[in-house]
């Protein structure tokens, strides 16, 4: 165990690779005993059963006890995982994590990157518009899955501009882009570096009016609530709400994350129960809601589509997801009825 000082020294915030020493790292591996670094090699934990479950903050601090962070350092080939027992040979590339001594929160306090756990602040766009900023840290082993470290997700102004995000990942909502730059870990907390940018367009959803002849509401009252593709053309999606006079364009995530917000409706948590049970309840509210896209509002605003033909309720975790979710679940449609609906502009 390494027992004397870091000795980090960089040349500045903005380069942290210029250090004279090789970095002081960890990585996990779920099911797999953790590793460390001892000048650049990287060892097995002798104990034999250190795991993946372990805070990062608190395992950078077994090894190199003068740390104050451990940051995310992007992903690299390890060879030498072994299993509980220090058993067995594995490698693969996984996320590593930096073990530092310096005080990088102050700088990305002053840039205003920084983001804390459950704690909202506010900071001002290029456009001069204040928004509060709140996020929300997972380390569940699905969301570990997924990114190979923590997951976070951004309200705001109290609503979610994102579902979960991992390390680079870019999402945009309304106004506003959020790029997860990093995850830093240290003492009984968890924080998030992020930009949260002003974009020049606001992405709204494009709508046609409904026309009023007969024909029109004959092929209406069949296809409500329904994800309709142009099959004729280059498979545009439009959703035909069933409560509104307007059929909107699913150009792209955005625009169906947009929707989502604009036009779902909140349910409650004992809706919510009921909607996914297998009840007569159950199935009365799903054929009530037909078509729609519900929120949990006592939750986290989760989106969930309720597709008409099938009663089938699909969880919709962000933008991206909903726009090839509703498309997947799309109702092929010819140009000759799609025009008989309503006036589509090329």
């Amino acid at each position: 165990m390494f027992n004397g000082p870091t000795q980090e020294i960089y040349a500045s915030i903005a380069d942290q690779e210029a250090t004279s020493t090789p970095k002081h790292k960890i990585a996990y591996w779920w099911g797999k005993v953790n590793q460390h670094t001892e000048d650049g090699v990287w060892l097995t934990d002798p104990d034999g059963v250190s795991g993946a479950d372990i805070n990062r903050y608190e395992y950078c601090k077994k090894w190199y006890p003068t740390t104050q962070y451990a940051t995310y350092d992007g992903k690299e080939y390890i060879e030498g995982f072994q299993n509980a027992g220090n058993v067995g040979y594995f490698s693969a590339t996984l996320v590593t994590y930096h073990c530092t001594d310096m005080d990088i929160i102050s700088d990305y306090e002053i840039e205003k990157k920084l983001f804390k756990n459950n704690q909202e602040v506010q900071i001002t766009l290029s456009s001069g518009e204040v928004i509060k900023v709140k996020i929300i840290a997972s380390s569940l082993r699905k969301d570990f899955d997924i990114c190979g470290n923590t997951r976070i997700r951004f309200l705001i102004n109290d609503s979610y501009a994102t579902r979960y995000l991992c390390v680079e990942d870019t999402k945009t909502a309304g106004n506003v882009q959020v790029t997860l730059n990093n995850i830093i870990f240290a003492e009984d907390q968890i924080y998030g570096i992020a930009d949260v940018e002003q974009i020049n367009e606001v992405v709204v959803p494009y709508s046609y009016q409904y026309k009023t002849t007969p024909k029109a509401q004959n092929i209406l009252n069949r296809v409500r609530g329904r994800i309709l593709l142009q099959v004729e053309r280059k498979g545009e999606a439009y959703y035909v709400a069933p409560d509104s006079t307007e059929m909107y364009y699913l150009k792209n995530g955005t625009t169906a994350y947009n929707i989502m917000r604009e036009y779902g409706l909140g349910i409650s948590e004992t809706d919510y129960a009921d909607l996914i049970s297998n009840t007569i309840k159950g199935e009365k509210l799903r054929n009530r809601l037909a078509g729609r896209i519900v929120l949990r509002v006592q939750e986290h605003g989760e989106a969930y589509y309720i597709n008409p033909a099938t009663a089938e309720v699909t969880y919709m975790p962000d933008g991206d997801a909903a726009y090839n979710i509703m498309k997947g679940q799309s109702l092929g449609i010819s140009n000759s009825d799609l025009s008989e609906i309503a006036n589509l502009v090329d």
